[in-house]
């Protein structure tokens, strides 16, 4: 190396100028370590010689011991041992920082290489620490901390050194984001005891200190720092060295701030499950199910607190260890872990309370769902069964769920019956007779139900109740009455704070109800049945009640006759036709009550007077009522009819029969739903008639129906009837002439017509016959088959004329055209759809040449043209698929020769259409056409 010129040349002048700047020594120290040697240690050497000089003349050049340092530490760490290294590397930094002390970078370097030494030195690397924040201004102290940081999150530094270090950092940087920083290298390190301890320390500052307070504050609303918490409690295998309850303190917060409350409890009782706490687990887990705010996650709880339980019960179960101990210790154990002395006793209540907490949980969510409060009662039933309620806490559930479901509702849920309705069974049974019926009249009179009808089968319990209580069932009447007729008030009842209603007055649509006036009838005649003026009593006031009915009615004249009392039947009845003269349905239904009543008092010996009487009425309302109910008027008819036949008036009753079926066969024409029954009835009258008057009869009565009937199946019906009794009575001929006659009505293609036509060929005796039988057959097949077509051809031509003169959009008309459902039209209506569109064209654009016209029609791309033509006139039409025509050049010529004819600011749209529509046709030479038109 001495013989290098570089290294000679640098010697002599640090050697002769005495006042050499330290830029010199390091260019000389570098060319040293640049130039060639045998031994690497004799040239370590020689750079070691020149910076010590260096350092001699310039002790307080932070250039010259940065690099004598980095130096030493990249060069000469092969040259010898790793201790003897990393001792003289540490003297330099020592000598380094009692020359420069103020300098943080060396103390950082310090720090940075004792930290990568390969033998961990904790208390070293702490003192260089304290001894550089000593040092330093506490501006300069960042750049240590980020290495202080790095160092502690590393795993070989204890958990106390990590929160001495951090706590010393805290104390100086406050924010939110270091304490996050701190957690996160505990949480990581797996020091979830010092964390929570670290925890309490800053969650749980001295109040005193309104610093500390908001530092505090600011901390618990963050909610990662919570779920970092949650974290820690869930953690397996390590014990919490510090006091239960400031960390029970620091849960309660969290609840407060964190995002779910529930998961941090659950967290925290399966922490204090795992702590040895068996006690305060159980009570958390406990206090959670009580509160849990929604079924599922009752459920999550539930399956924790068995899960627990059952790994402390199998655990108990399997541990060799336990039979080795005496009594007295056995029994602290079981004392400690499940509270008593049988270790089941917690899965035990566990499985019973569920379905009560699971109830509890619902009807949290959902007060006012009576199905909830059923099925709460019912639970509570079995424990008052086991011993463990009593009958008052079944009785104050049952008024709790009435007054959660009833109060301050204008519509109660129909199921809230149900509570009251066992509720009053439960007092019943419990020998509070008084108690039910109190409950029973608030739900009947008091309660809007969805349906009146709940009402009215409460009041029916109520009644069946007071008649239990009372010595006087004509009292029970008299109220009933009396509660009836007084009138409602109108509006809905209010309610008390306490409970149940202390108004006692009806609702209208209670007392407007017809079954609750049933329930008085039923009164009357269970138990004062004899009492005439009871029931006229009843009878005037139903009579004038706007809980009138025609049902009503019959059941009380029902009720009256049973009872002996038919006059007052016949009132009740009476009244009833009078009150539903506006009703036609139900004036039909009382009058088929009174012709049952008649018949059922008299028989046979009906007074024909008042028979006639009340068919008369019927009569009157039955061309307004067959047509909401034919069934019933027809059958009311013929059960008259049949009543007249019972005392031998044939003719009467013939005419009755012959009369309903014409008025139906009117009245229910175009129905085809009640085609069945008007059939049943034609069919039944014919026979009714031959049976009672004879062959005559139903000729005269064929004839007439022939004549008046339109249907085809009816027709059928009556010309087959009359046939066949011509047949039977020797006139084959006759037969053949009504069938005949008929026979334009009969389509053979139909079912009923087949038949009609095969039974015509029935007859036929001879050739000649069967010839005229098929001929005619084949006459009404050609005939139908052209009514169907004809049918068929207005449809479409209805349907060409929304498309081409409702619609007239001729974009739409050209999809529709195009589309699969235009391929099914004839050719015939196609030209005429083209000419109504040309008509169209010839009043919205400039009416084309005759040559043009000739042009158009003469090829199936004319019918294309003239509609986008028209289309594109309208301004309706941008880019229509020309390459999907039948012609698709042929079209688009035909559209630059009908646009060549317009003039305006169409042309310019129009041709450059007609070459978008060429382009894809792929016809060149009439693109060149249309540019050379666009150009003019």
């Amino acid at each position: 190396m001495d013989g290098d010129p570089r290294v000679s040349a640098l010697q002599w002048e640090v050697t002769k100028e005495a006042s050499t700047s330290p830029k010199t020594w390091a260019e000389l120290a570098r060319t040293t370590a640049a130039a060639a040697a045998a031994d690497p240690v004799e040239r370590a050497n020689a750079v070691t010689l020149v910076y010590e000089r260096a350092l001699r003349a310039f002790a307080s050049s932070y250039k010259l011991w940065t690099a004598y340092i980095g130096y030493r530490q990249q060069e000469t760490s092969r040259l010898c041992g790793p201790n003897e290294w990393f001792q003289a590397v540490r003297e330099v930094y020592e000598r380094a920082l009692a020359e420069l002390p103020k300098m943080p970078m060396l103390w950082v370097g310090y720090m940075e290489f004792v930290v990568a030494s390969e033998v961990p030195r904790v208390t070293m690397t702490r003192h260089i620490l304290a001894r550089a924040l000593s040092a330093l201004p506490a501006t300069q102290h960042h750049h240590l901390w980020k290495v202080a940081k790095r160092w502690c999150a590393m795993p070989v530094v204890p958990s106390a050194t990590v929160r001495a270090v951090w706590r010393l950092y805290l104390s100086f940087q406050r924010s939110l984001h270091a304490k996050r920083e701190y957690f996160q290298v505990l949480v990581q390190k797996g020091d979830f005891n010092g964390f929570l301890q670290e925890c309490v320390h800053l969650g749980l500052p001295n109040k005193s200190n309104k610093g500390a307070v908001e530092e505090r504050d600011l901390l618990l609303s963050d909610v990662s720092f919570w779920e970092t918490v949650q974290t820690a409690l869930q953690g397996k295998g390590w014990r919490f060295t510090g006091d239960i309850g400031p960390l029970r303190e620091l849960v309660a917060l969290g609840k407060m701030h964190c995002a779910s409350p529930v998961e941090l409890s659950m967290a925290f009782a399966v922490f204090l499950y795992g702590q040895g706490h068996m006690q305060e687990g159980r009570q958390e887990l406990r206090q959670l199910l009580d509160e849990a705010p929604e079924a599922q996650t009752l459920i999550s709880l539930y399956h924790l607190a068995v899960e627990v339980e059952d790994q402390l019960v199998e655990s108990f179960a399997v541990d060799p260890d336990l039979r080795r101990l005496d009594d007295a210790a056995y029994n602290g154990v079981v004392q400690h872990l499940f509270g008593d002395g049988d270790p089941l006793s917690h899965l035990e209540r566990l499985a019973h309370e569920f379905p009560l907490l699971l109830n509890q949980a619902q009807l949290r969510n959902s007060p006012h769902n009576a199905t909830l409060w059923l099925k709460r009662v019912e639970l509570l039933q079995e424990d008052v069964y086991a011993g463990r309620s009593t009958f008052d806490d079944l009785v104050a559930l049952y008024r709790q769920a009435i007054q959660q479901c009833t109060a301050g509702m204008s519509r109660v849920d129909g199921a809230a019956a149900q509570l009251f309705s066992s509720c009053a069974q439960t007092l019943i049974r419990g020998g509070k007779l008084d108690s039910a019926i109190a409950v029973l009249s608030e739900g009947t009179w008091c309660v809007p139900f969805t349906s009146a009808a709940l009402n009215v089968q409460l009041l029916g319990l109520l009644v069946e109740a007071q008649l239990m209580s009372s010595a006087s069932p004509l009292s029970v009447r008299d109220a009933l009455a009396e509660r009836l007729t007084s009138g409602a008030r109108s509006g809905a009842s209010k309610r008390s704070r306490n409970g149940l209603l202390q108004s006692s007055a009806a609702l209208p649509h209670v007392v407007h109800h017809p079954h609750a006036w049933i329930m008085w009838c039923d009164v009357c005649a269970a138990y004062d049945s004899a009492n005439a003026a009871a029931w006229r009593r009843l009878v005037e006031a139903l009579a004038s009640s706007p809980a009138f009915s025609a049902e009503a009615a019959c059941y009380v004249a029902h009720k009256a006759y049973i009872c002996r009392q038919e006059s007052v039947a016949v009132m009740m009845l009476e009244r009833a036709v009078a009150a539903t003269r506006q009703q036609p349905t139900a004036q039909l239904f009382v009058l088929e009550q009174y012709l049952s009543f008649l018949y059922t008092r008299d028989g046979r010996q009906m007074p024909l007077h008042q028979f006639r009487e009340v068919f008369s009425l019927v009569q009157q309302v039955t061309p307004v009522a067959i047509r909401t109910a034919p069934s019933a008027v027809i059958d009311l008819h013929v059960s008259c009819a049949y009543m007249e036949a019972a005392i031998g008036l044939y003719g009467t009753a013939v005419r009755m029969m012959q009369e309903i079926s014409l008025v139906a066969t009117a009245a229910l024409r175009g129905r085809d739903e009640h085609l069945r029954v008007l059939q049943a009835i034609l069919e039944h009258s014919i026979t009714f008639t031959e049976q009672r008057r004879g062959y005559d009869s139903v000729r005269t009565y064929c004839g007439v129906l022939v004549q008046r009937l339109q249907h085809a199946l009816l027709l059928q019906r009556v010309a087959l009837h009359w046939a066949a009794i011509e047949k039977r009575s020797g006139n084959t001929a006759q037969a053949h002439l009504i069938l005949d006659a008929c026979g334009d009505s009969q389509d053979p293609s139909t079912e009923h017509g087949e038949v009609y036509w095969r039974l015509w060929e029935s007859l036929c005796t001879s050739v000649e016959e069967f010839e005229k039988v098929a001929r005619r057959r084949q006459q009404a097949l050609i005939r139908f088959s052209k009514r169907e077509a004809q049918k068929q051809l207005r449809q479409q031509r209805r349907l060409m004329q929304l498309f081409a003169l409702k619609l007239l959009r001729p974009t739409t008309l050209l999809r529709s055209i195009m589309s699969n459902e235009a391929q099914r039209f004839p050719s015939c209506l196609l030209a005429e759809m083209h000419r109504e569109t040309m008509f169209e064209f010839h009043h919205r654009a400039r009416p084309p040449t005759d040559a043009l016209q000739k042009q158009l029609r003469g090829s199936e791309a004319g019918l294309w043209a003239g509609c986008a033509a028209l289309g594109l006139n309208a301004g309706q039409l941008d880019d229509w698929p020309v390459r999907d025509t039948p012609a698709p050049q042929e079209t688009s010529r035909l559209i630059c020769v009908i646009c060549g004819s317009q003039e305006g600011e169409f042309l310019e749209t129009a041709l450059t259409t007609a070459a978008s529509a060429a382009y894809r046709g792929s016809g060149v030479a009439l693109i060149q056409e249309v540019n050379t038109m666009h150009s003019k």
